[in-house]
């Protein structure tokens, strides 16, 4: 399939689809439907591996890259809960790693640890609910130089429908927000489900995760700190998109501690320009100055789509000509209509598209369409270094370089 035809698939299909529906706005976006209708053609593709619609080159390019060392025998935290320990951060990466109940039950047992609860990981894929897949986990560690009992929250990063929670950053659509909305409902549920087991236990906790996980994780510790005490609370995240609004005094927390790599999209969203960020300390991970500098330029083609909350979700673009239109999409729409082409093409043998001379060059989405080209050239070697700059592997390596 060329690329006109992919990007037409990411942008038609799930408006035709009921059983994945894009949220409808009212009035003008109803008949730019009817436009894509009149334009769509079916064409037969070669199958696709089960993993979000990646190529088999994709999925093994993704699998090379994914590669974690296993965790250290030992869990060692230092006495404070405040100190940053690179250590620590390696091995709470490596509790990350599991990604189905069992192979993270698996992980935490060969360490010696007992899993207490696991919940979301059996969730359908076309679960588009606000959840998160976690385990918590009990076993021993060194804190201090002593050994103590310790419990592991280590929440998974995104699988399925969770792309859908992901994108939609704020439900309730009020500018006024405080959270990123999507992370918190799904923190919010880990934590109502683990607070007890959590207190009866009286000893520290690890609370990690990776990706999605690491922002459900940022909001997890900064929730249990308030309920149990910081000096229980280590929390370490990775690759964790932003999570709260606000000053910074406003969500305080010195145990809480983000990893970021400089060339890694995902922590730059929700958009800073909105008023985003992470709760804790940023521990900025120095990547390729290259690479830094071209995730950041993608980074300002959303932020000129949708410089505030509010207009990510309401202001329509034209699809014929610059600046809006009654009867244009919303940046949120065209998100979500890409995210569910991409998730649904692993099961799709027909697929639909149009011709993307719809999509103006003087569309405000213009730079949209070229960045997803160019990402798409050359089988995908553009999404593959993307997805690489994002994979727990170059974190760990990353983490290794710090002084």
């Amino acid at each position: 399939m060329n690329k006109q035809r992919i990007f037409a698939l990411c942008m038609a299909l799930p408006l035709l689809l009921g059983g994945c529906a894009v949220r409808r706005d009212r009035g003008g976006e109803e008949e730019t439907e009817k436009q894509l209708r009149v334009l769509l053609e079916t064409e037969t593709t070669e199958a696709k591996t089960p993993f979000s619609g990646f190529s088999d080159e994709e999925m093994q390019r993704f699998l090379e890259t994914s590669k974690m060392p296993s965790p250290a025998a030992v869990t060692a935290l230092p006495q404070s809960s405040t100190q940053y320990d690179k250590a620590l951060a390696k091995q709470a990466l490596s509790f990350c790693a599991g990604y189905t109940a069992a192979q993270q039950a698996q992980l935490f047992e060969a360490l010696g640890f007992t899993v207490l609860k696991q919940e979301n990981y059996d969730k359908e894929s076309t679960d588009v609910s606000h959840t998160s897949a976690y385990t918590l986990a009990k076993g021993t560690a060194s804190v201090g130089g002593r050994e103590s009992r310790l419990l592991v929250l280590s929440v998974r990063g995104t699988n399925g429908g969770e792309w859908f929670s992901n994108i939609d950053v704020a439900p309730s659509q009020n500018e006024e927000t405080k959270f990123a909305e999507n992370f918190f409902l799904a923190a919010q549920q880990i934590f109502a489900a683990t607070l007890e087991l959590v207190r009866t236990q009286d000893c520290p906790v690890l609370v990690c995760g990776h990706s999605r996980g690491g922002a459900c994780a940022d909001l997890l510790a900064y929730f249990f700190s308030e309920a149990i005490g910081a000096e229980r609370v280590y929390g370490y995240t990775f690759a964790a998109p932003m999570t709260v609004r606000g000053a910074q005094e406003e969500f305080a927390a010195e145990n809480i501690f983000n990893c970021i790599s400089t060339a890694d999209l995902v922590p730059y969203v929700p958009l800073g320009a909105w008023g985003y960020r992470r709760i804790g300390t940023d521990v900025i991970l120095q990547a390729d100055a290259a690479l830094t500098v071209a995730t950041k330029e993608r980074v300002a083609i959303f932020e000129r789509l949708a410089p505030t909350l509010s207009s990510y979700y309401t202001v329509r673009h034209s699809l014929s000509g610059s600046g809006e239109a009654e009867d244009g999409v919303t940046t949120f729409s065209l998100l979500y209509a890409a995210l569910c082409a991409r998730l649904l093409q692993s099961d799709a043998q027909n697929t639909v598209g149009f011709d993307t001379s719809l999509i103006s060059q003087t569309s405000d989405f213009a730079p949209l369409i070229n960045l997803f080209e160019e990402l798409t050239a050359q089988g995908g070697a553009g999404l593959s270094e993307l997805a690489k700059q994002h994979m727990p592997a170059s974190y760990d390596a990353l983490i290794d370089l710090q002084n």
